[in-house]
Formats: structure tokens, sequence, C-alpha cells
């Protein structure tokens, strides 16, 4: 049986940057989607995708490796994923660009997600095995996984907010598949059919894998029949090759070749049926 493809459509196109400026996709708080970059300069753009503004800059921010996200309200969050012992790594600014705080969020962050009460999910890579914590808009630990699941995180491949507010987690080693709600952790899946997933998207019945280490294809899982199918990603049927991924609700958004690309979970599971 040939894998099923599903064709993408352009959503967005963007400036073109060169493959050695940091780059970042992320969909905020109300779940618009931003693309942030560094310039040479040191100044971090953003660009509001699918707006008719002019990207916005936060100038000389001396960030290496910046995530830009914002709250429900407006206004803006930017991390460093990587920092030094006795440094800040978070700034929030006003819907003006004002500075108004900074804190620290520890180093080796691999994904954040803004929830819509403002809580600031942080998930980490195995340089700092904290797993996976949430804190307050002001910097305040709120939840630490590690410390009150029961379970336990030493790298967080992939996280996910979906439309309940619930937070999924894919970590590695084990690679299973956790829900976190109200502060009650379910492990959905003991282990995931696919291991090296870059991003999950969930919602109802079914989750997608995107990518795993044998490749970049999208595998949709149905929980209720534990069965599932690998669909191949094409744009101008051409294989969508390591994408930047950013997802929420059951939308993911894919950055490849200096364009933006959409895909629901409703396509990839039509696309099983085809």
């Amino acid at each position: 049986m040939a894998t099923p493809t599903l064709e993408l459509t352009k959503q967005a196109g963007i400036v073109p940057l060169s493959t050695e400026v940091y780059r970042s996709l992320n969909f905020d708080a109300r779940g618009e989607l931003l693309l942030s970059w560094l310039d040479k300069s040191g100044s971090i753009f953003v660009d509001c995708v699918g707006s008719h503004f002019e990207p916005i800059e936060f100038k000389q921010q001396d960030f290496r490796f910046p995530t830009v996200q914002r709250f429900a309200d407006g206004r803006w969050l930017i991390t460093d994923s990587r920092c030094r012992d006795g440094e800040d790594n978070a700034r929030v600014f006003s819907q003006d660009l004002e500075l108004l705080r900074e804190f620290r969020l520890d180093d080796a962050i691999e994904q954040i997600i803004v929830d819509t009460k403002g809580g600031i999910w942080v998930g980490y890579f195995d340089e700092n095995p904290l797993g996976l914590r949430e804190f307050s808009d002001t910097g305040n630990l709120l939840y630490d996984f590690n410390n009150s699941s029961g379970h336990d995180i030493f790298d967080l491949y992939a996280m996910h907010l979906d439309l309940e507010g619930d937070i999924w987690v894919y970590p590695y080693t084990d690679f299973y598949l956790a829900r976190i709600s109200s502060g009650a952790v379910e492990v959905v899946l003991e282990r995931c059919p696919v291991e090296g997933a870059k991003a999950i998207l969930v919602g109802g019945s079914h989750i997608a894998f995107l990518g795993s280490y044998d490749g970049d294809g999208v595998y949709v899982f149905d929980f209720r029949s534990r069965q599932g199918l690998l669909v191949e990603l094409t744009v101008d049927g051409k294989s969508v090759e390591r994408p930047v991924i950013a997802t929420r609700g059951e939308t993911a958004a894919l950055l490849w070749e200096d364009s933006i690309y959409c895909v629901t979970l409703a396509n990839l599971i039509n696309a099983t049926k085809d």
C-alpha cells in the first residue's frame, strides 16, 4: 500500500532569511502565529503571520537563542533557551514594548507555551533535565512535573496545548504520552508508536506525531483502535523535509523554504482515508 500524501496550501510567505539566522515559530496565547528571528545587530524581530503590519523590533536584546510569545492581554514574553548561572533569561514587555520585568526560567529550554490564563509552561532538554515546569508571569514556580506527578521527564521532545487547555507531553527516553489537566496527570500511552517526533498534535480520539527518527512524515494514530498510518506532507509534489513546527489546538504550522503552511488534525485524518 502506497503512503498517503497530503498536499499543503501556503498560508503566508516570509522575508527570506539566511539559514544561519536563528528563528522560532510559535502560537501565542490567543492562537495567533508568531515568527521571530535574531538580527545580526542583536535585535529580535517578530512577524505576526497573516497580519498586514511590519515586523516588530525588540532592539539589542543580547539573547542568543530567543523565543517570542505573547500573553492573552497583549504583553510580550521573550526567552533565551540558554543562560549561565545567575543570569535571567526571560523578559516581559508591555504591548508598547516597554520592559516590565526580568526573571530566570533556567537553562536548556526546549519549548515554551503560554496558556490562556498566563501560565508559562517550560520544557527542558537533557543538558538540564528539569522536565516540565509552569511559571507565573512574574517568574514564580507554580508546578513541577518531575517532583509532583510520580513520573519523570529527562528530555521533553514535544509539548502541546489542546483546545480544552490541557497540556500534553511526549518525553525522551520512554516516549510515553501524558496529559496534564488541572494539575492531574494521566498517562494516555505507556509507549508511543513513534520515537523521536519533533511535535505532536492532539484532538478528540487522535494524535499526530510530526516527524520521527525515521523521517519527516506524520503518523496519525487513533486512540480507540490503537491503529495508525503514516502520511507524507508535500508542496507541489515535493516532500516537506525538516520544517520548523508549531502546534496549538488542532492546528500545526510549518515553516519550510521561506513559506508557512498550516495543516489541521482533520486534514491529516482525512488523508488516511483517501
